[in-house]
C-alpha cells in the first residue's frame, strides 16, 4: 500500500502506511531483511520529499538491520547492502556532507570489489564529483576513468551515461588547466550524446555544447 500511494504522489498517506507495516512486521516478527526494505522505501520517500535528514536515518536503519541478518549472506545480499550504502551517500552528498558521502561511496565500491556492477559505475561516478567538489583533482579523475570503464561494459559506448562520465572528465581537466584535453573529451562527449539519440534541444547535450563554446572561445 505505502508504494501505491508514493506512485499516486500521495507522500503522506505512504509514509504513514510504511510506518505502520514497519509496526506490523515487528509485532509479527518477520526477519530483519523484510523491515530493511521498508526502511529503504521509506528513505527513498522522504528523499522526494527533500526531508534529507530523516531520509538519511531510515536508510541507515535499513543498512543495520540488513547487515545484521547473519544467514543467507550471498552475493545478492552483499550487493543489495552496497546499493543501500550509495544511497546513503547520496544523501549526505545532499547534505553537503562530502566526507561522510566519499565513505559511503567507497564502502559501496569496496563491498562489490571487482564486480562490474551499476553500483559500482554510480558509486565511483559520484565519489569523483566529491573529489571534484573539494579540488581533488588527480583523485577525481581516476575515479570517473574507472567509472567511464564500467558503463562503457555495462551499457554500450554509444549511452548517454558514457557521454555524461565523458563530460564531468572533461571538466576536470579543463580544472587542471589542461583545456586541449579538455576540449578532446567534450567533443567526445558530444558525438556519444549524438550516437544515444540526443538532439541540440536535449540539455545535457546544451550543456557539452557550452563547454566546447567555453574553451574554444577562450
Amino acid at each position: 500500500m505505502g508504494m501505491s500511494h508514493a506512485q499516486l504522489g500521495e507522500s503522506r498517506n505512504a509514509e504513514e502506511c510504511f510506518k505502520a507495516s514497519i509496526e506490523e512486521l515487528k509485532i509479527c516478527g518477520y526477519p530483519n531483511e523484510s523491515l530493511a526494505n521498508i526502511f529503504e522505501n521509506l528513505s527513498k520517500l522522504l528523499v522526494e520529499e527533500g526531508n534529507y535528514h530523516r531520509a538519511l536515518d531510515n536508510i541507515e536503519e535499513a543498512i543495520r538491520l540488513q547487515e545484521s541478518v547473519q544467514t543467507n549472506v550471498n552475493a545478492s545480499r552483499t550487493m543489495e547492502i552496497a546499493g543501500l550504502h550509495l544511497q546513503a551517500g547520496k544523501i549526505h552528498h545532499s547534505l553537503h556532507e562530502l566526507g561522510k558521502a566519499s565513505s559511503s561511496y567507497r564502502q559501496a565500491v569496496n563491498m562489490l570489489k571487482g564486480e562490474d556492477h551499476p553500483v559500482v559505475a554510480q558509486s565511483l561516478f559520484n565519489l569523483a564529483l566529491v573529489y571534484t567538489k573539494v579540488n581533488k583533482l588527480d583523485d577525481a579523475l581516476q575515479a570517473h576513468k574507472q567509472a567511464l570503464h564500467l558503463k562503457k561494459l555495462l551499457f554500450g559506448s554509444s549511452h548517454e551515461e558514457v557521454a555524461d562520465s565523458l563530460n564531468h572528465i572533461g571538466v576536470v581537466w579543463a580544472s587542471k588547466g589542461n583545456k586541449g584535453e579538455a576540449l578532446k573529451i567534450f567533443k567526445e562527449s558530444l558525438r556519444t550524446y549524438r550516437s544515444a539519440g540526443f538532439s541540440e534541444s536535449n540539455k545535457s547535450y546544451q550543456n557539452v555544447a557550452k563547454n566546447i563554446a567555453l574553451i574554444e572561445t577562450s
